[in-house]
Formats: C-alpha cells, structure tokens, sequence
C-alpha cells in the first residue's frame, strides 16, 4: 500500500475511535475523576471563591525586608532551577546559607503566590529558626545529607507536630493540628530539610464533587505557571506548582490515582508515585488505605531519588511497608544512568485498539504519524535517543471505573473515622458525616461546588472486609493486566502520555514517575512492584536525552 494511503486509512481509523470515545490517554485529573458520571454542580460559583486562610508573614517579615534588591538578583542566579547538589554545593562554598536559601523561598511566595499562584496554604511560622539550626551544624562540620537545609513543603494533608495545620484543604478541618509528625515529615526533618509550609491541594484529595481541580475552601484555586490559561490538575496541586515556579526546591504530594503524575506533568516537572507500601502512609489523612501513597515533585529526576532515599522504607505503624523490607537502606541515586534506557524495550501505551485495517508491522512513516497523531512524537524521540527500542501496545486498560468509585467511597470513610481516631479523637470532626454537616452550614463560604462525592462516601456501607476484597480485585486485575502486557511483548517498562496508564498502575501498586516531554505534558514510565530504581533509571536517562526542562523552566518569572 502507498504511503498516502497507508497514512490516510491511519487518520481515518484514529479519527473514528476519537470520535467514538475510544481513543487516547484519557486526563486523569484525579482520584475522584474516576466516579462515574456525577452530574455537574448546580449552583457552582462564576469564579473561583478566594482562599480562607490567609498566608501570614509576619515571623518572616524582617528577613525579607533585609534581602535587598541587589541580592535577590544574586540570588536568583544561585537559586532558581539550582538542584538539591547545586545548593548543597552554594552551602558548602559559604555564597549561600540554609536561612538565606529560606529567606528567598519566602519572598518569592509573598510576591508571586498570594493572589496569584496559590500553591502554598500556609508557612511554618519556625522555617528560619530551624534553617539557622541546620546552618550552625553545618558551621560545626555536620552536614546530615543532600537534603540538610534544604527548603520543602507538604502536601496538606501529611500530618506535622508543629505550629501548622493539617487539613486536607478543607474548611471543616481548619484548625486541625497533630500531635505527631507523620512518618514521611519525621525523616524528611532527620535527613535535614527544611519543612518550609503546606501546599495547597485539591480539597479532600478531589474526593468533594465534580469541579475544576486544584481548588481547595482553604487555599483557593492553584494556577498554573506555565500558562494560567491550563489546568493545575490534582489533587497535589501546590506541590506541582510551587516547584515549577521555584517557590521551593521540591514538595512531597500524595496519589491515589493520579494525584502525583498529573499535576506534575501539566505543571512541567518530575513526579513519582512509588510503589504502594515503599513510603509510609502513617500520619497522612487518607482517601484510600489501598491506594495511597505519598511521592516526590521535583525538577529534576535525581532530586526525586535524592527524596525517596529519605522517605522510603518499613514503619511499624504502616502495615502496607512490610514489604519495603526488600528495599531497606537503597540509595536510589545509584539507578541514575544515562544509559539506562539503552536496549531497553519500551512498550508506549496507545489507549486504543488497533484498526482491523492496519497492518501488524507499520511502515517507519505510518508509525512516525501516529505518533504525531497521539501526541507522542516528542516521547520516541526522546526514547530513540536514549537507545531504547520503542514498541507498541495496542489496546485498553480494563474498564475499572465502577469498583474504583465503589472502592473510593467506602475506603474513604472507613479510613477517615480511622484516623481520626488515633491521631486526634478529640477534634470535633472525625467522621466524613460530620465533615457534611459543617458544611451544610454555610455551603455557599464552605463547599462552594457542592459536596456530592462527600455525601455518597459518608452513606456508604460495606463493611471493612467487602472494601478489602474490592481493593484485591482490583490489585489482581491491574497486575494481570500489566504483567501479561510485558511478558507478552518483553517490555522493560511501559510508558504512556502522563498519567494515561494511572488507572492500572494505581490499584497494582506499581511505581510510576512522570518526566517533562514537552512544557505541560510528561512522559510516565511504569515498572513492576518495587521496580522503582529502574522506573528512577529509565526517567534520569530519557532526560538526559532530552533535557526538557531545561528549555522552559529558566524563563518562567
């Protein structure tokens, strides 16, 4: 068949499954995106409502004031787009402090997060006084690690023993404080960061009703810094934001389903689910036991490994992290090769099945359009020229949708009223009933959108053990799913569009970290469970090879 031929029946197929609703990598926007077709809100707001809380610099307000003009311009040239070593490095050099490092962060907030970016929900009142802490060991010749004074936030809903809240960006948990760090804050302080706020996040990890993610009562609408005209994604929103626009070096997120690699990728930077059970789960308000896990946002892949180092391994009070056991003590920075990809078989996920009227081996033109067609031109560039050899896999990931809303509802609430219960049974709210109920006192000030999803979730009823077995079916399902597509084809990894492959290899547990392929779209890499060094190997070599970041992210303000 000729070429024009060959590429128009190509066109023609794809255009028929897209109008069908059968093609593509489908957005997962979120968790929640996965509930089946909720009706719109009825009565949202024209305009996002501003946030409730208010940043408040006033512990910092000296500090700023003394960072002069001509600094700052020193500063930005230290600072922004600098890695964890090129800081690390400043810091060893003596032309930058921990305090100053800080200092900086904090300015770049007040001038471009309130009324504007909105990635951060509120600042650690005590960031410099432990930043000038981290600097006299350093002064005294302690340095703890990559991360020792190194500024970082938390998604807000990972629990902190501090001054801050933790509220899962919800009104209904405002002054929500715990008595304990979670157990990803307590080593991220051992290893020597900086906990330097809260990042704002999709309200309830999006599990609130149908709206535009990135919108939480408290921290208001996240905007993106690549473009305010593109969506911020969620549910780890600010973590995403914050990082691209070099608010902070990097933030910890959670996912559930989406919730880390989506923002990460419209947002242009690097974010990694790890495989469920790696990264203690301890102290982070929950939407499903079975699915979360929290993971890095970052800018650079190595920033990343430098972060799961810090987080990863068993924890007594995280039954799910037994199996971390395998992984104690790796230092995930060794996975970093250029190399790593060469010989690689990489399976890229269509999310289409292949037209009966195409042949089984395509022309090198047929494939190069549809990859242009699919958007994935950029993504076997890339991967060519790291050395892989880029196969494709037709086909869709099983339909989970209903057992993934059935899962969500009921594993939310059994979870919620958990922890609540261990980690501050005197709070007022310890039932997503009760979150309802507040709500329902002013809806218009506390669930501007509506609060549908919360009212499904606190009516459910299935018990503990029927939650647990739709949990296993679905991990069964997904693993089958992935594991026979690779043994089918003898992939190393499967990559898809950003976050297209979310919805097996969430409920699988398997790691997935996403990378920049062009500004505002990532390429995800997925691997088998606790295959997360060669998933880090496969990222670091495919940016390399590419350097995407590097194009766009020093000319964002």
């Amino acid at each position: 068949m000729h070429r024009r031929s060959l590429s128009t029946l190509l066109a023609l197929s794809l255009a028929a499954l897209l109008l069908s609703g059968g093609a593509g990598p489908a957005v997962a926007q979120d968790a929640a995106a996965q509930s089946p077709a909720a009706p719109p809100p009825s009565a949202a707001p024209a305009t996002p409502p501003p946030p409730l809380r208010a940043l408040d610099f006033t512990p910092f307000a000296g500090a700023i004031a003394a960072l002069t003009a001509e600094r700052r311009t020193q500063l930005d040239a230290i600072v922004k787009e600098a890695t964890f070593a090129d800081l690390q490095a400043a810091m060893a050099a003596g032309t930058l402090t921990s305090v100053e490092l800080t200092t900086y962060d904090l300015a770049r907030i007040q001038a471009l997060d309130v009324g504007g970016l909105q990635a951060v929900t509120e600042l650690n009142p005590d960031a410099l006084t432990i930043a000038a802490a981290l600097d006299a060991e350093r002064a005294a010749g302690t340095v703890r690690g990559p991360l020792h004074g190194i500024p970082v936030t938390l998604k807000d809903n990972i629990g902190t023993a501090d001054a801050m809240h933790t509220t899962a960006g919800a009104a209904a948990m405002a002054g929500h404080r715990t008595a304990a760090d979670a157990t990803v804050a307590a080593r991220l302080r051992a290893a020597g960061a900086v906990i330097l706020g809260k990042a704002s996040m999709s309200e309830w990890a999006g599990y609130i009703a149908p709206r535009n993610p990135g919108f939480s009562t408290l921290g208001g609408q996240t905007v993106n810094p690549l473009d305010p005209r593109l969506p911020t994604y969620g549910s780890s929103s600010g973590s995403a934001v914050g990082t691209s626009a070099n608010l902070f070096p990097a933030s910890i997120g959670t996912e559930t389903m989406g919730s880390i690699v989506a923002p990460a990728s419209i947002n242009g930077v690097v974010g990694m689910h790890p495989s469920v059970g790696l990264v203690s789960r301890a102290g982070v308000i929950p939407l499903s036991g079975a699915l979360d896990t929290p993971g890095p946002i970052t800018r650079s892949v190595t920033d990343a490994a430098v972060l799961l180092t810090a987080m990863a391994g068993p924890d007594p009070a995280d039954a799910l992290t037994t199996d971390a056991g395998a992984l104690t003590g790796t230092d995930f920075t060794t996975f970093l090769d250029p190399l790593a990809l060469k010989g690689k078989r990489i399976g890229i996920y269509l999310g289409i099945d292949k037209p009966d009227s195409l042949p089984d081996v395509l022309p090198d033109n047929v494939r190069a359009d549809l990859y242009k067609q699919l958007g994935l031109s950029a993504a076997v560039v890339g991967l060519l020229g790291a050395g892989a050899d880029v196969e494709l896999v037709w086909g869709r990931a099983p339909d989970n949708s209903a057992d993934v809303a059935t899962l969500l509802q009921n594993d939310f609430r059994l979870g919620f009223a958990d922890h609540m219960a261990t980690t501050d049974p005197s709070f007022p709210i310890q039932t997503l009933a009760d979150v309802v109920a507040f709500n329902e006192t002013d809806p218009a000030r506390y669930a501007p959108y509506g609060q549908a999803d919360l009212v499904k979730a606190a009516a459910s009823t299935l018990s503990r053990e029927e939650t647990q077995a739709i949990a296993e079916r679905l991990r069964t399902e997904a693993r089958a799913w992935l594991d026979g597509v690779m043994a089918a084809q003898q992939l190393d990894a499967i990559t898809g569009v950003a976050q297209s492959l979310a919805t097996m290899y969430a409920p699988a547990g398997y790691p997935a970290i996403t990378v920049p392929m062009v500004a505002g779209q990532g390429l995800t890499f997925t691997t088998g469970y606790l295959q997360d060094g060669a998933a880090i190997g496969y990222a670091y070599a495919f940016e390399q090879a590419t350097h995407v970041r590097e194009h766009f992210g020093p000319s964002l303000p």
